[in-house]
Parts: structure tokens; sequence; C-alpha cells
């Protein structure tokens, strides 16, 4: 089921679930899943790319949350109010504050299913789609 030309970012440090997530949704028609292994590298893709999403893993905790708030000051190529998924090994109450804060969409905790990880993949796309016809 082809889902338009939407440009998805993956921030993962970790090799095997970057490209598990991409692989699976190559096979699935999903749309387009750019890598970044770290935050250096997704700041120079988001710098250049208007992506119509963001899987951020808090890895690298104070360097992703320093990219999201930038992010949404409308620091990059792409529109401040993407929609984006975080992947964290914990989340208190001050984490999910913030994540309320920023408009993050959903926050997975690792470790996860690449299932879902793919239905917020999915829920990226409807949410995109929708800021885009609003």
């Amino acid at each position: 089921m082809a889902r338009g030309k939407l440009n998805l970012l993956l921030v993962e440090p970790q090799w095997l679930i970057r490209s598990t997530v991409v692989a699976v949704g190559r096979s699935l028609d999903l749309p387009r899943i750019d890598e970044a292994a770290s935050i250096e590298t997704a700041t120079q893709r988001l710098a250049g790319t208007r992506y119509d999403g963001l899987l951020l893993s808090l890895d690298e905790r104070e360097q992703a949350l320093a990219l999201l708030d930038k992010l949404r000051a409308g620091g990059f190529a792409c529109p401040a109010q993407v929609p984006v998924v975080v992947m964290s090994a914990d989340c208190d109450i001050d984490l999910a504050r913030r994540m309320k804060q920023c408009d993050v969409s959903r926050v997975l905790l690792k470790p996860f299913k690449v299932k879902t990880v793919l239905e917020s993949v999915d829920g990226i796309v409807g949410e995109a789609r929708r800021r885009k016809t609003a």
C-alpha cells in the first residue's frame, strides 16, 4: 500500500534497530525512511531536507532533547510541528512532561517490537497527511 511521497527520518544509534525498521518498512511499501546513527548526522539531514516525521532515539538524551527543541522552534528545513515519536530506555514523570510540552506523538520504551515502531510510522503518516491538508 503506497503512502505517497512522505519522507521520515529515523535517528537511532543501534544499527540493528535502524536496519530492521528500514528493511521492513521498504518491504511493506511504507514512506521513505532515511537513517541517522547520531544526533550530529540527524542535525545535518534536518538542516537540508524537509521531513514529514521523525523517529528519535533518546540514547543521546541531552543532544536529542536539544534537537527536539530546535525542531519545535522552527530551526530546520521541515515544519516545526512535524510528528515526532521518541524511543527511550526509560521515561520518568519529568521526561513525560517534557515530551508532552514538545508535542511528541508517542513514546516507545526500549526494548520494543518492530511491529510497534511500524505502527508508530503509520501514525506519523496519518498525522503528516492531516497536517498537510489542514
